[in-house]
């Protein structure tokens, strides 16, 4: 009786993989979602599920939050005086 070994030949392989040019890659992907965000708010206070202070106070924080971390929303961070809107965003 044959051996399996005796049949087919044992091969390395751990060259063509190892020298193949093939890497560990890490991909980060950062998908920016501010304005989606101010879209759905807008969606929101058109839809009728928020009421004109409540579509406010979302506004005003989710400037707040961007500006947190360091992304830029329509009101530059230094300034504090408040700002009307834009007649399609009240």
């Amino acid at each position: 009786m044959y051996r399996r070994s005796d049949v087919i030949p044992q091969v390395e392989s751990n060259s063509l993989v190892n020298d193949s040019g093939n890497s560990d890659v890490d991909v980060t992907v950062n998908v920016e979602t501010t304005a989606l965000a101010y879209a759905l708010a807008c969606f929101y206070y058109a839809d009728g599920r928020l009421d004109k202070k409540q579509y406010e106070t979302m506004l005003g924080e989710m400037d707040r939050q961007f500006e947190k971390r360091g992304l830029r929303t329509s009101r530059p961070a230094e300034d504090t005086t408040p700002h009307p809107r834009p007649f399609w965003l009240l």
